[in-house]
């Protein structure tokens, strides 16, 4: 599996526009959700996109986190996992919310049951906490399945999240009450200046909340295609926006068929 993390800051600049480098945003409620794909089946395909939404993703850099998710054949889950790990914590936001973090992977051409699990670490303190040097990490892991079958509904990011049918389960919602200055030495902190103190009551997400609009699945499809282009110097490419996205199906096949996984930013 071959990650292409590094272009994920031009993704933000090219497709957004707008880089917030620094946020003031010092509470709310933060949400991660897996939003494609869902507990459905899906014609076999040689590059599955798996997206999940960020809201208010201006609160990420207080809680040094990340999301890690692998993908198993249910028929075989001796065979390697498709997998990956994406470590938010350094990336300008834009002003989009709900923020996107998507991946493009090869290897669901086949009939199967695949079981997906994901998990979303974080990083929490207090005053007592701190006085001992140490913070508090949090994570929260689910899974669920989807099935491949040639009778399968074709791959579509607007159709797949227009219903409001999903799994509760499907993201976690996290609420900061404040921050907190980290001192210097503080152990296995990993983040900023600052910290974040976390409310007592764990807030219900609300994944089937989010929908993928046409923009930005355009955009989604357009900004595989351009970084395929940079990375690879696919003949007939070039770094015009529109010849990108009309070369979008055909280089992520092409480039996932030979990578295995592309992974960016929205």
């Amino acid at each position: 599996m071959m990650r292409f993390s590094s272009w994920a800051s031009w993704l933000v600049t090219a497709y957004v526009g707008i880089v917030l480098a620094a946020t003031n945003i010092t509470s709310g409620i933060m949400e991660v959700d897996l939003v494609f794909p869902r507990n459905e089946t899906y014609a076999p395909t040689s590059s599955l996109p798996v997206v999940f939404a960020i809201k208010n993703p201006e609160l990420l850099p207080l809680l040094s986190n990340s999301i890690t998710f692998t993908a198993h054949a249910w028929e075989n889950l001796e065979r390697f996992p498709i997998a990956a790990t994406y470590d938010l914590r350094w990336r300008n936001f834009s002003s989009s919310d709900p923020y996107f973090v998507y991946y493009t992977f090869a290897g669901f051409e086949t009939e199967d049951v695949w079981w997906l699990t994901w998990s979303f670490g974080w990083t929490g303190c207090t005053e007592e906490s701190l006085s001992h040097k140490k913070v508090n990490y949090s994570d929260y892991s689910t899974s669920l399945t989807f099935t491949t079958k040639t009778s399968g509904q074709a791959i579509d990011l607007v159709a797949g999240t227009e219903s409001d049918n999903c799994p509760a389960d499907s993201g976690v919602a996290i609420e900061v009450a404040s921050t907190l200055d980290v001192p210097i030495g503080v152990n296995n902190w990993e983040g900023g200046d600052t910290c974040a103190v976390l409310a007592d009551s764990t807030p219900a997400a609300t994944p089937c909340e989010v929908k993928i609009d046409a923009v930005a699945a355009s955009s989604i499809a357009a900004s595989i295609a351009h970084n395929a282009c940079r990375a690879t110097q696919v003949v007939g490419c070039d770094d015009d926006e529109s010849v990108a996205a009309r070369l979008a199906v055909g280089v992520v096949t092409i480039l996932a068929a030979a990578f295995g996984s592309l992974g960016f930013l929205f």
